[in-house]
């Protein structure tokens, strides 16, 4: 079994074509298919159902994808130990991120960390769910709030606290409530979680310095973070949302703040990646350049 059969089917299963893993690898497309005909035949399995139109991956090919993904991962490392002074990121970089904070903060900077080094593939996948990462073969991923406890290494970035918001529109046609109490009065977007499918209550700082969580009555729910600024746009209502989500906006006087919760409870911002002796190169790059790109606060 040759390693480079195996990086063949590595990139033919996950890009799911051969012509893009010839692309991406330096070579034919026929050489490529060569190469997995070659390790099938070793094997004695089909990892792959050929079509005219796609590649998908057979049972076998599942289980196999999943040793070999790692079998590189741990190869690329132990090959930047062996050669420190010329450890460039390289390879591909899998990256679950949830899906407001990832598209809105964390996709400038992988573009920054693609330009910087050309050598790296990274793959991207948005998502809200909580991930096994070491089960789904993701390098890294970002999460918001309190982390329960967990075998992984987490890096803090930034902190978020959450925000009751509307537009100046809705204000000026609504009023501006000044307690917890009034909101019974007013128009309101929730937010479902995708994790628990609950609409999330609101933690609101009342006037006199009490804390207050609340549910008010909503009138429109969604589970999307962009969506929810959008209603506010629009002037559905007054909405709750994490803070990185409404700065630009608020600075830009097309949102409003109306209650903000206690400072000290702002939530922290983490990257996080599967423990490991030795950092790969393509991680510590894009841990590094998350520290210093994201605000170390919003």
């Amino acid at each position: 079994m040759e390693f480079t059969e195996i990086t063949a089917f590595v990139q033919a299963a996950e890009l799911q074509s051969f012509t893009a893993a010839a692309h991406r690898l330096g070579l034919t497309p026929s050489g490529i298919s060569k190469s997995i005909a070659r390790l099938e035949q070793e094997l004695g399995v089909r990892l792959l159902n050929r079509t005219t139109r796609q590649l998908s991956l057979t049972a076998d090919g599942s289980l196999f994808l999943g040793r070999c993904t790692q079998l590189l991962a741990d190869f690329e490392e132990m090959r930047s130990l062996l050669q420190p002074s010329k450890a460039e990121p390289a390879g591909t970089l899998r990256v679950s991120l949830p899906v407001s904070f990832g598209r809105m903060v964390v996709m400038p900077v992988l573009t920054r960390l693609c330009q910087q080094h050309p050598k790296l593939h990274i793959e991207v996948s948005f998502t809200d769910r909580k991930i096994d990462l070491v089960e789904e073969g993701i390098d890294a991923t970002v999460r918001i709030g309190v982390l329960p406890d967990t075998q992984l290494i987490a890096r803090r970035i930034s902190t978020a606290r959450m925000l009751v918001c509307a537009s100046p529109e809705y204000l000026q046609r609504a009023g501006r409530p000044t307690h917890s109490a009034e909101l019974v009065r007013h128009q309101c977007v929730g937010y479902r979680s995708s994790n628990s499918s609950r609409v999330r209550n609101w933690e609101i700082l009342e006037p006199d310095g009490s804390k207050a969580s609340v549910l008010p009555p909503v009138r429109l729910t969604v589970d999307n973070g962009e969506a929810l600024v959008q209603a506010a746009l629009d002037g559905v209502g007054l909405v709750s949302l994490h803070s990185y989500m409404a700065a630009d906006l608020v600075r830009g006087g097309r949102l409003q703040v109306l209650f903000a919760p206690d400072p000290d409870e702002d939530e922290p911002i983490h990257v996080l990646y599967p423990s490991s002796r030795h950092l790969s190169p393509k991680v510590r790059a894009l841990v590094d350049l998350l520290a210093e790109a994201v605000p170390k606060s919003f």
